[in-house]
């Protein structure tokens, strides 16, 4: 009887290393998951300021416009949408652009008024 309660007692123990291990396992897991999907996070942050830099000049918006459109650059399905939405969102004023705001605000300020915001801002 004896022997029985030893063996019962190092298979509990046996069996809390088992679920230990498993446990530690999957924090490792849970872990990697997080380090991935911060990664892709800055990555994809990277990216888009980037992308938000280059969106400022003509030149650079018409090729990535073209890269964009070369058959199987946004490969799945809706993509091209989400890209399009993610453009809109984030609108960048071309270099004139710039230029003639600052002309409209130099034209309101010439009086000494402050200038009235514009929505975009």
């Amino acid at each position: 009887m004896a022997k029985v309660g030893t063996l019962d007692a190092r298979l509990a123990r046996l069996q809390e290393q088992i679920r230990k291990a498993k446990e530690a396992s999957s924090a490792v897991k849970r872990r990697k998951r997080a380090a991935l999907r911060d990664n892709e996070k800055r990555r994809v942050w990277i990216v888009g300021t980037c992308a938000m830099a280059a969106m400022g000049e003509r030149r650079m918006r018409e090729l990535i416009a073209r890269e964009l459109r070369k058959e199987g650059v946004l490969r799945k399905e809706g993509d091209a949408e989400l890209f399009a939405d993610l453009l809109a969102a984030s609108y960048v004023p071309t270099a004139e652009e710039i230029e003639e705001r600052r002309g409209m605000d130099e034209r309101a300020n010439q009086d000494g008024a402050e200038a009235v915001p514009l929505a975009a801002e």
